[in-house]
């Protein structure tokens, strides 16, 4: 349909002309003139007019009889199909019309403000009914054509009405402007709500638009004084133009995450306080939001990339948020409007099971993660074996976890979002601590509570848990046997690139190159690592992990402000992609990865090194290194700097430890399932070895055999290597002599 400006300032008239494309054949037949069989002229003075049937007429052209106000009514000829627009309008003396049953169409304002129109005999053969086809007549009941589907009008004296279930189009200005209806009922099965549908509509209050409606046209709400409340819902992609144009008494709008663009001067000069929009919003018209002068800040998500001259026009101390580096900062600087970057919050409902009985949580996609709400958590852990208190201690700014504990309720557990729409997130600034001991993973603040990710409160609480993200479903064991995966893809012999030669060096500018088999392939990585001799967190080599072999190459590096990265390949360099370990942010110390199949994989990070201490985290992959997720962690027996990490399978993995002077055999940690749970691996060496420092390095397995490097130093500098070698999948190490 045509945007026709419909209300007061809404007044330009945009025509739709259909030319046939055939010759220009001129008929003249007394007081009619006809061309191409459309009627484009009457010169008679007939009040009571009947349209002869044998002139070739098939349309009633655009303004053909408009302004005639001898005309008191009119019988249409037989074979006619069309009525164009405003062919009748303004005739003040036209009581009635007959529409033979051939017409499908009548175009926009074809009757409008004939004040004294009462009677129309309209045939169920019309599929197409423009904007305010009868707008400003004297009709008295509701017009419905199409076997009911399309409603055209109703009276203006109506109060209230119920739209019959059959209809599934409401045409434009069906009911407005300057109608007085106060109460409408829109069934569902209605799809499609025209131009200026409800345009000043001034007693209605609120309106209730059911989920099959996934087309508003412009102008639909457009100076309704009084609307309160309306829903916007799930299908709809655009808010048109003038769409709520001064609706003065609405004071919040939650648009669904279909809608991708607001028109232009769609909300200007509303009440506005709130306005929740789309994650999915791609654009924002000019004078959107012009004269809200109540409204004082809006997210805008990261989706946006193109907003119109006086989008916020008219609101003093208006404050933007958004994503840091977002084309909503730039247009907010270039506009000089206040800009505030934050992190965007997505509310998303999941089914959570605890031992097999289930809760709805509510929780926040963010940043690629999904975070719940720990008090919900705790509520649901609450009376097994792995419930926890939750404390905030104000005075040093931590979050706390006191595990074995019951749980007291403060009254906000399992409570939805204050909205249901994108909101604003941040990085805690409270420190994570369970039972005294720092916590590692993301920690974000929403709506003043605190969020993490399951499996991060897992890897520490030592539970079980799952996430499954297209059917939002997420699993906790409290006592699990194991948290291993199901070992899949193409086992990995480790042994054998080691033996070859595999390996990385860099070149002068940092670009990492890498080598398989003693250089008989060499490429060179999408990567650069600090060479400038200035350090750089995250981007050192030392910093960075690297995995070599012939059916995957990984490198995880980065975390400085922000989320690691592994970089991954499965054909030896040719193609890569980079993926985003969730939950690893600010770990930008060292980093080490490892393979067992082509699919499972692990990684250990820290945050750095604190007078000898460090905490590391590990995660683990399944799907070749797409997503991560963290697993158990030995911070509570041993947080030392690591040396080097191996996994034999999905439940036999080893994490070394740099060597330490208060104990003289190799540090190493190991976990039997899955990385749940980690103990120390108690490894003699033969007294020879007694007086060097003992460093264990990155253990390599080709099946059951493994082979675990210890490096041997003194205070000399001078270093060695030995090997310790399994044949039981690491279960048992001997020392092999040279």
């Amino acid at each position: 349909m045509k945007n026709n400006k419909l209300c007061i300032f809404i007044c330009a008239v945009f025509l739709s002309v259909s030319i046939l494309a055939v010759p220009a054949l001129a008929t003249n037949s007394g007081d009619f003139t006809v061309t191409n069989g459309v009627l484009t002229k009457y010169t008679g003075n007939e009040k009571n007019l009947v349209i002869p049937d044998n002139i070739g007429i098939t349309s009633i052209g655009d303004y053909s009889f408009k302004q005639n106000n001898t005309l008191t009514s009119v019988t249409l000829p037989n074979g006619l199909i069309s009525i164009g627009e405003r062919a009748f309008a303004d005739c003040e003396g036209l009581k009635s019309a007959n529409i033979p049953d051939t017409v499908t169409s009548i175009g926009n304002y074809a009757f409008s403000d004939c004040h004294s129109l009462s009677s129309v005999i309209l045939p169920d053969s019309i599929t197409a009914m423009g904007d305010g086809v009868f707008h400003g007549t004297i009709l008295s009941k509701p017009i419905i054509v199409n076997s009911g589907k399309i409603l055209g009008y109703v009276p203006a004296d109506y109060t209230e009405y119920v739209i019959p279930g059959t209809v599934t189009e409401i045409a434009g200005e069906a009911f407005g402007p300057f109608s007085q209806i106060s109460s409408i009922t829109i069934p569902q099965g209605v799809t499609s709500i025209g131009d200026g549908a409800f345009c000043i509509c001034n007693w209605l209050t609120s309106v209730l638009i059911p989920k099959s409606v996934t087309q508003i046209g412009a102008g639909v709400f457009s100076r309704d004084s009084r609307l309160v409340s309306v829903n916007i819902p799930d299908g709809i992609k655009t808010i048109g133009d003038y769409t709520f144009t001064d609706c003065c008494s609405l004071a919040s709008i939650v648009l669904p995450d279909s809608v991708t663009s607001i028109g232009e001067i769609a909300f200007s000069c509303c009440n506005l306080t709130s306005v929740s929009l789309s994650k999915n919003l791609i654009s924002i018209g000019s004078n959107a939001f012009y004269g809200n002068a109540r409204l004082m800040s809006l997210i805008i998500p990261k989706s946006v990339i193109s907003i119109g001259e006086g989008a916020f026009a008219g609101q003093q101390n208006m404050m933007l948020y958004g994503e840091e580096g977002s084309y909503a900062q730039q247009y907010a600087k270039a506009n000089n409007i206040t800009f505030k970057s934050i992190i965007i919050a997505e509310p998303v409902q999941y089914t959570v099971t605890v031992n097999a009985k289930s809760e709805s949580l509510w929780a926040y996609n963010i940043d690629g993660g999904v975070y719940f709400k720990l008090r919900d958590v705790a509520l649901l852990l609450n009376g097994t074996d792995k419930q926890f208190e939750a404390f905030w201690a104000a005075d040093s700014n931590q979050v706390g976890l006191s595990t074995g504990n019951a749980y007291s309720q403060v009254g906000c557990e399992l409570n939805a979002p204050q909205k249901l729409q994108i909101d604003a997130a941040q990085t805690s600034t409270d420190s994570l601590y369970i039972d005294a001991l720092p916590a590692a993973g993301s920690v974000y603040t929403a709506n003043n509570n605190n969020y993490m990710t399951l499996s991060d409160l897992a890897a520490t609480l030592k539970l079980a848990s799952s996430l499954n993200k297209e059917n939002h479903t997420a699993k906790l064991i409290s006592a699990p046997e194991s948290s291993a995966a199901e070992l899949t893809g193409k086992v990995i012999d480790n042994i054998a690139p080691a033996n070859a030669g595999s390996s990385h060096s860099l070149s002068g500018d940092g670009s990492v190159i890498l080598s398989y088999s003693k250089g008989a392939a060499s490429i060179c990585a999408p990567l650069k690592l600090n060479t400038s001799g200035i350090y750089t967190k995250g981007m050192e080599e030392s910093q960075t992990g690297f995995y070599i072999s012939e059916a995957k190459t990984a490198i995880a590096y980065g975390g400085d402000g922000k989320a690691v990265d592994v970089l991954v390949s499965d054909d030896m360099g040719k193609t890569w992609n980079t993926y985003t370990v969730t939950g690893s942010s600010n770990m930008c110390g060292t980093k080490f990865i490892s393979f067992d199949t082509v699919n499972n994989g692990w990684l250990t990070v820290n945050p750095g090194v604190a007078l000898g201490t460090s905490y590391n985290y590990v995660f683990a992959t399944h799907d070749g290194g797409k997503t991560w997720t963290q697993i158990g962690n030995p911070n509570y027996i041993y947080p030392r700097v690591t040396t080097g990490l191996g996994f034999v399978n999905n439940q036999i993995g080893f994490l070394c430890f740099r060597y330490d002077f208060a104990d003289f055999e190799p540090a190493i940690c190991w976990t039997q399932d899955g990385g749940l749970t980690w103990e120390k691996l108690r490894i003699t060496l033969p007294e020879e070895f007694d007086d060097y420092n003992k460093t264990p390095l990155s253990p390599l397995f080709s099946g059951a055999n493994g082979r675990f490097p210890i490096q041997l130093s003194k205070s000399d500098g001078n270093t060695s290597t030995i090997y310790l070698i399994s044949s039981d999948y690491g279960k048992t190490w001997v020392y092999q002599e040279k």
